[in-house]
């Protein structure tokens, strides 16, 4: 699994990555997406953003269908990537899930596609309209 080790953030509306796609390079989100494509192989590229009230406005706005999971308990991210691995069963349509957090883990929004320029395409209407 091919991933951006660290943050990627904008300054001065320019795309700031702090370092360039790597195998391996976000194992806990590289986890994430395995599990969920033996649940529904079309979602292929999975991104992990940042959850809060404007991004769920912008979810809302864009119809994209999702779900919440947490808080947790526990800092295991095994017990997040459950949980959301356990929506998408439930769910195969989703297109996003919120996690929200809990005990030293800061809430995130999963998005799913079934290829890395759908997700991106779908990251930046988001970033759009929670601006």
């Amino acid at each position: 699994v091919v991933g951006i080790p660290g943050r990627i953030d904008a300054h001065d509306g320019r795309v700031i990555i702090s370092s360039k796609p790597i195998y391996g390079g976000s194992k806990d989100v590289g986890k994430l997406i395995i599990k969920c494509m033996n649940v529904n192989p079309r979602d292929r590229s999975v991104a992990s953003i940042k959850y809060d009230s404007k991004v769920e406005h912008a979810l809302k706005e864009l119809n994209i269908h999702y779900i919440k999971v947490g808080p947790h308990e526990s800092s295991n991210e095994d017990d997040v990537i459950n949980a959301v691995v356990n929506s998408m069963i439930k769910d195969p349509a989703l297109e996003a899930v919120v996690d929200l957090g809990g005990y030293a883990l800061e809430p995130v929004t999963y998005v799913f596609g079934i290829d890395s320029i759908d997700v991106a395409l779908k990251v930046i209407k988001i970033a759009s309209r929670a601006n």
